[in-house]
């Protein structure tokens, strides 16, 4: 039995980190517990937990936590050495490995995007603004192009940085909207087709 099953995972609704662990999770089909929180309010459960007060946070049976998506996908993963969600051998590894730490970048880049946005006009940085359009716009430039016609990263196999970019895509809809059909029609297709897996549908926040 995973070392998963049965834990408390600690989330707010619309953090793509946390749906990025909670979509791996619900692919392995691992019973666990979703604890949401607020993360804009004072919550002492999360901040004991993680001291940095962010999720995701998974607290094991055990009792034992890890704090941040990508120490607990890498634990997860070196669990499920089986996974049909991770490459089979170092090249597309390496592959994954730099497709998702974009993904995860852009969801960063977009979480940073939406705190300056919500600031009094007169105290936005316009500069910052536009410079993190510029990139995330660049970034998705990039993954259209090696995406082409796959249907996946690595072509016909639907891995764990298919569900990063696929998390990245709907949360950019959700803080900082781009009408991909028109600009990036390939992420478009292929964020519509990730978004009708099941841990898609049932993870995707009501504002969407």
């Amino acid at each position: 039995m995973s070392i998963f099953e049965n834990s408390k995972l600690y989330i707010s609704a619309r953090s793509p980190f946390a749906r990025r662990v909670r979509i791996a999770l619900r692919e392995h089909k691992i019973n666990y517990e979703e604890v949401v929180f607020n993360v804009f309010e004072t919550n002492p459960q999360l901040n004991t937990a993680n001291p940095l007060r962010r999720v995701p946070v998974i607290v094991l049976e055990s009792g034992m936590e890890i704090v941040d998506s990508n120490q607990i996908l890498k634990v997860f993963y070196d669990e499920q050495i089986s996974s049909p969600l991770q490459a089979k051998d170092i090249r597309q590894k390496i592959v994954c490995a730099n497709w998702s730490g974009i993904a995860v970048g852009v969801c960063e880049l977009v979480v940073q995007y939406f705190l300056e946005t919500q600031k009094e006009k007169a105290l936005q940085d316009e500069a910052l603004i536009r410079e993190i359009r510029e990139i995330i716009d660049e970034a998705l430039n990039k993954y259209e192009k090696y995406l082409g016609e796959k249907e996946f990263c690595l072509g016909t196999q639907l891995t764990q940085t298919d569900i990063d970019w696929g998390v990245a895509l709907f949360y950019l809809q959700l803080r900082m909207p781009i009408k991909l059909d028109v600009s990036f029609p390939k992420l478009n297709k292929y964020m519509n087709s990730l978004g009708q897996q099941e841990s898609f549908k049932t993870t995707l926040p009501s504002a969407l």
